[in-house]
């Protein structure tokens, strides 16, 4: 990414944080204020399935997201021969999440527990991966454009998936004040953040450790070895992750009922 490319980025980033900022106010007034040692912090999450479960799910996602992310430039150049996909495949990928993310809301209401989005959303995410890695040749022009619409449809639920999980937090920071008395919502919230970082590093490492042992070798011509890795990165790889998330999010049982006994 060129620094014209992070200017623009940033410029749009802060625009939006200041909306959201703006835009965001307590409708609650939170409990006394008290000081929890870091130990006590711990004793919060042992045990605790929905904490643990949306820290799974984060690590999943952290996976599924920046590990393709830093293998699609890679798929369009050496697998599908053209470099300049990957302009149109962000636009699909980065709008199709911001879509997704704003649409949320109005699908998550419907459901007590939250799960039920995030659930759906990464199980699409999974046959969608499936079927690029399965189906689609990305050296046909047909194929590219069924390719950029099902990646239309896999990031507005990457992005329904993924906001759902950022308003699970607060719902675990109840559960957690009301089964052990204490109300550790920045430690949980600092642990499902460490999660998604730790699936973040490990998955884009991870993508330059895997094709070096496949061959890989920068600006040659691939070989058959190297160009499935890259295709199993980009696809099936990812449906594995998003899979792990669903199936982790089938065990997440806490919904508004339950926060408020």
């Amino acid at each position: 990414m060129c620094i014209r490319d992070r200017v623009i980025y940033s410029i749009v980033m802060v625009i939006f944080l200041l909306i959201c900022f703006a835009g965001t106010k307590e409708v609650c007034r939170p409990v006394k204020k008290e000081k929890i040692p870091l130990r006590e912090s711990f004793k919060a999450i042992k045990g605790n399935a929905p904490v643990l479960i949306l820290c799974l799910g984060f690590l999943a996602y952290g996976f599924y997201s920046y590990g393709r992310s830093a293998v699609a430039m890679y798929y369009f150049t050496y697998n599908a021969g053209n470099k300049a996909l990957f302009a149109t495949y962000s636009l699909f990928n980065v709008g199709g999440a911001l879509l997704g993310s704003i649409i949320m809301p109005r699908i998550a209401h419907r459901f007590g527990n939250k799960a039920t989005v995030p659930i759906f959303g990464f199980f699409i995410m999974t046959v969608i991966m499936i079927v690029i890695g399965a189906f689609i040749d990305p050296t046909v022009a047909s194929d590219v454009v069924v390719l950029f619409i099902l990646q239309g449809i896999a990031s507005i639920c990457q992005g329904m998936s993924v906001s759902s999980l950022y308003s699970m937090i607060p719902d675990t920071t109840e559960y957690t004040q009301v089964k052990y008395g204490m109300r550790a919502s920045g430690f949980i919230s600092s642990t499902t953040s460490f999660a998604m970082k730790l699936g973040m590093g490990i998955g884009t490492a991870s993508v330059g450790w895997i094709l070096g042992a496949c061959g890989y070798v920068a600006g040659a011509t691939q070989s058959a070895s190297a160009l499935l890795c890259i295709r199993v990165i980009f696809t099936y790889a990812p449906a594995v992750f998003s899979a792990v998330a669903a199936t982790a999010l089938l065990f997440y049982k806490l919904d508004l009922s339950l926060i408020h006994i």
